[in-house]
């Protein structure tokens, strides 16, 4: 009981370093922009430290925990011995090759076609919101207004803005859907724990159809993408922006 509070602890302090990591991370992109955006050329040092003065506290506190948790790594090692639990869907993968589902009530069978169904609906909405995102940031992605030779820096900026709005609800919902989809995983998982063994010789493989379908889908867009990329001629505007980026940008060369 005492390594499962440990175990505890240290995840909730790694969800706390993470938190000021992004938050820190975040601060910083945003001093950089402010820096940019004041039309101060070239960037005293005084400029410099003023805007980062202002991001400091979550700064140092991103600092602090990291030192926190190097030492706490150091003084209270995680014990070698305690393994940490199987991921849930290894476990319901195991316990449905083992368990007598073919010959369970109906009550018991409708249950669990119930979480399955709900899964798969989650996983539908995904690949929906994913083809609505990337349809609706293909005109985008495609107008030449976005993009501006002569400020590489801004063309980045803007394109990635605008492909954010259309990106930022796809995958809140799939964050969210993996929350859901394990939470429900676990009521199914403590349904079949109830079920008997089956007897079977080997475990039954089976493939995720709706990951399948997903990765073909997935595939496909991206080879179409890649062909269009080739026929409309956009290699030559990929190398131009990678040779603006990497002497402007960068300042290599």
């Amino acid at each position: 009981m005492e390594n499962r509070k440990f175990i505890l602890l240290r995840r909730i302090f790694g969800i706390l370093l993470s938190i000021s990591i992004l938050t820190a991370g975040i601060c910083l992109i945003a001093g950089c922009l402010s820096i940019y955006n004041s039309g101060d050329k070239p960037y005293s040092r005084e400029a410099v430290a003023a805007t980062f003065a202002k991001i400091s506290v979550p700064v140092f506190i991103c600092l602090g925990l990291t030192v926190i948790s190097l030492i706490v790594e150091l003084v209270f090692p995680l014990d070698s011995k305690v393994k940490n639990p199987p991921p849930v869907h290894m476990t319901h993968k195991r316990l449905y090759d083992l368990k007598d589902t073919d010959n369970c009530d109906g009550a018991t069978s409708l249950i669990i076609k119930k979480e399955r169904n709900r899964r798969k609906i989650n996983v539908l909405i995904c690949i929906i919101l994913v083809a609505i995102a990337c349809i609706a940031t293909v005109p985008c992605a495609l107008d030449m207004l976005y993009f501006h030779p002569e400020d590489i820096n801004k063309s980045v900026a803007t394109t990635f803005t605008s492909l954010a709005i259309y990106m930022i609800i796809p995958f809140g919902y799939a964050v969210f859907s993996a929350y859901r989809n394990e939470k429900s995983m676990r009521r199914e998982i403590d349904i079949l724990k109830q079920l008997p063994a089956a007897e079977r010789t080997e475990p039954a493989a089976e493939r995720d159809v709706w990951v399948v379908i997903l990765r073909t889908l997935l595939l496909a867009l991206g080879a179409l993408l890649l062909i269009y990329g080739f026929v409309s001629g956009g290699t030559a505007d990929v190398l131009t922006k990678a040779i603006n980026i990497c002497t402007e940008c960068i300042g290599l060369g």
